[in-house]
């Protein structure tokens, strides 16, 4: 089975079943190991969890999935999450490093399901609108400045003068 996850795909956690022979090091997310369950390179270990439903004792994949991820599956997908059993491998979205990723699934591994909301990410649009139109000119038609923040510059200068003029006084005094 051919699976092909698109460039710059977010948010979304990707189930995968392996009911056939398990490769050695999957457990260990070894590169080798991912790419014979998967069927491509380059995708980022940290991304990928692969756990076996025995290990999970009485907790169900779905309850995994939602305390473990925040996920919550719709009908058609607790359907399909319910009867999972052995080794199952979630692939996160930023596996893929943002590039669009075709996966050649190997013999035993089916995808069961993807979880999260779909969102690609893309570049912003320019805007069309005409209040969007137009260049801003620096430095063209200053306003004028106010009587009120002139009488503020002027106040803020003799404060400081008889600041240092006090200062001036007590050092020469001391």
């Amino acid at each position: 089975m051919t699976l092909t996850i698109p460039a710059l795909d977010h948010g979304q956690v990707r189930v995968f079943a392996v009911t056939g022979p398990v490769p050695v090091g999957i457990h260990e997310k070894t590169p080798e190991a991912l790419a014979e369950v998967l069927g491509a390179e380059g995708l980022d270990p940290d991304f990928i969890d692969v756990f076996d439903t025995n290990a999970l004792g009485d907790m169900t994949v779905v309850d995994f999935l939602s305390r473990g991820y925040d996920l919550t599956p719709d009908v058609a997908d607790l359907a399909m999450l319910k009867g999972l059993e052995g080794v199952v491998l979630l692939l996160m979205s930023r596996a893929t490093n943002g590039a669009e990723t075709t996966l050649q699934l190997g013999r035993g591994v089916n995808h069961v399901t993807t979880l999260g909301d779909q969102a690609i990410l893309g570049a912003p649009q320019p805007l069309k609108s005409a209040a969007s139109q137009g260049v801003i000119e620096h430095g063209a038609a200053r306003s004028k400045k106010s009587d009120a923040r002139i009488g503020g510059m002027v106040a803020t200068i003799v404060l400081v003068l008889m600041m240092l003029f006090v200062g001036l006084m007590v050092w020469v005094g001391a």
